[in-house]
């Protein structure tokens, strides 16, 4: 125990002087325009305290979810699922629909008129979900919080701000703290170590062992059949993370994060933007990207990773995902003996700084519907979800069952779980990720991945790595931006459309002059009135 809090005190102060970083001048710790005033009297109220769900004689309150789940994970027979009901006092319907078509799934569910109780919204960035709350569908929550005293006590502020609707500047969403994103990319170390390759820090390298994984039968099974990586689109404005491990290669900030010369604009209206397209065209050109990359749809650029068609993947990929989540154990599934290793973001050369851009640690987030006629109860049940007792069962389980038992920081995050017979396997039949309103505090995991303390160690090896050699810039939350939310809702072409003309570039169909007029002269414009808006908030507030 002694070993983890020191371990503890370490991370503590590795954060404190990464803290300190400043990106060459640019912004550490980036505010956020302002919400509703009830934000901040709320947490202060509520005194950072939490509760407990006092027993009460009430009948269980039955609540409708709609929510998305990991693939292993069943909801009959669960017995974690009846142990929340027994202690929250309610009973759960809940319908999970695929992971892949959960948007689709979701977005005929809100149409039927026949709404459930609570909604878990894979992105509260998303157009469909500012258009459910300005239709209706949605209540707004603000005036609740004063009652909330574990959501307050276990969200910040700026967690809050990513379940804000811009049009009305209410929280439509409780949205679900999260590690803090450790962006990078997924490798078969295995195909590595195979091919006497080490692992890349450089974009060059990276180009040098992708095209090896195509050329040089990393599996050995003597066919032509694999690719060094895929990509499942090109479009960062939405806060997507599946390409952030090249950025730092090509000198690239996440959209309206300031560069260097605190200048805020999109990600298409930097230099380095078609520096970026030109490697993924070159990739395409040598048969190393994924000839079909541009169909990929949901986490298909993942599956091809996991039955061994690509030896990298950069969809989401974390730390966590190479001792948790599908990632893992789709590969290990189906190739029982393959390693996984981790691309921290990649640097120009090897006399560059490698750096990744954030903004505040949430992922998802729940929302009621206005068809919901026990507010109150649900409401009780989800600050109970993030209560200790709430979160703990939900993403640890039941002793005996999910684990044997388990050991946290003082903090009481990092858990390290110590399984027993087929208590890792009754884990992800029984306890999803997903199926969380909280899985971290302060930005710290609540529990320390892995299926095995040797895994759990790697693990917090490799997050602690990343915060001590990676500088992190904390960069402003998109969806607060009225602009933003307006050039969304009156061009709901414009992501399908620049997505489709990078493919073209990608592949050959179209000229890089071609290209670069599409980009300068037509989808950079549209966002004039965004970039103002944030330049003029930077200029202001932040600079």
């Amino acid at each position: 125990m002694e070993k983890e809090k020191q371990m503890m005190n370490d991370k503590k102060m590795n954060r404190k002087m990464n803290g300190k970083k400043s990106l060459k001048g640019r912004m550490k710790k980036a505010g956020f325009l302002t919400m509703a005033a009830v934000l901040a009297v709320s947490v202060s109220a509520c005194g950072k305290k939490e509760t407990e769900m006092a027993g009460n004689a009430e009948a269980p309150a039955t609540i409708r979810i709609v929510t998305s789940v990991d693939a292993q994970f069943q909801v009959d027979n669960n017995p974690v699922i009846d142990a929340i009901e027994k202690a929250a006092n309610v009973k759960l319907e809940i319908e999970v629909p695929p992971i892949n078509n959960y948007l689709d799934r979701l977005n005929v569910i809100m149409a039927s008129g026949e709404l459930p109780d609570i909604v878990f919204l894979q992105e509260t960035t998303d157009s469909s979900f500012y258009k459910w709350a300005d239709d209706g569908l949605l209540i707004p929550l603000d005036e609740y919080l004063p009652d909330l005293p574990n959501v307050t006590a276990n969200t910040t502020e700026d967690q809050l701000k990513a379940g804000v609707v811009p049009t009305s500047g209410k929280l439509y969403a409780f949205p679900r703290p999260h590690a803090e994103n450790f962006n990078g990319a997924v490798i078969r170390q295995d195909w590595l170590d195979k091919l006497g390759l080490e692992m890349p820090e450089t974009i060059e390298e990276f180009e040098k062992v992708a095209t090896a994984f195509t050329f040089e039968d990393p599996d050995g099974d003597g066919q032509d059949n694999t690719y060094g990586f895929s990509m499942t689109n090109v479009n960062d404005n939405y806060n997507y993370n599946n390409l952030s491990v090249f950025y730092s290669a090509f000198n690239l900030h996440k959209s309206f994060c300031p560069d260097e010369n605190g200048k805020v604009t999109i990600i298409q209206d930097q230099p380095g933007y078609y520096d970026m397209m030109d490697f993924f065209r070159r990739m395409y050109e040598k048969g190393v990207l994924d000839p079909e990359w541009y169909t990929n749809q949901g986490y298909a650029e993942t599956d091809k990773f996991k039955f061994g068609q690509t030896g990298i993947d950069s969809l989401y990929i974390k730390p966590v995902s190479l001792f948790s989540t599908d990632v893992y154990t789709g590969t290990k599934s189906a190739f029982p003996d393959s390693r996984l290793g981790f691309i921290y973001p990649l640097k120009k050369d090897e006399n560059s700084q490698s750096y990744y851009e954030t903004t505040a640690s949430t992922w998802g987030g729940y929302a009621i519907s206005s068809s919901c006629s026990q507010i109150d109860r649900v409401l009780q049940f989800i600050d109970w979800c993030y209560s200790e007792e709430g979160r703990t069962l939900m993403n640890i389980g039941i002793q005996g069952i999910t684990y044997d038992s388990f050991t946290t920081t003082e903090d009481g995050t990092l858990a390290k779980i110590n399984y027993k017979d087929d208590q890792y396997e009754n884990s992800l039949k029984y306890v999803s990720k997903y199926f969380t309103f909280i899985t971290a505090l302060d930005g710290m995991r609540l529990v320390a991945v892995g299926d095995s303390p040797e895994n759990q160690d790697a693990y917090i090896n490799m997050e602690t790595t990343y915060r001590n050699n990676v500088e992190m810039a904390y960069i402003p939350t998109i969806q607060v931006l009225t602009s933003y939310s307006k050039l969304m809702k009156d061009n709901p072409e414009l992501g399908s459309k620049l997505d489709e003309a990078c493919a073209k570039y990608i592949i050959g169909n179209s000229t890089r002059e071609e290209f670069v007029d599409y980009i300068e002269n037509t989808y950079v414009p549209a966002f004039a009135d965004v970039i103002t808006e944030m330049q003029d908030y930077y200029d202001s507030n932040l600079k």
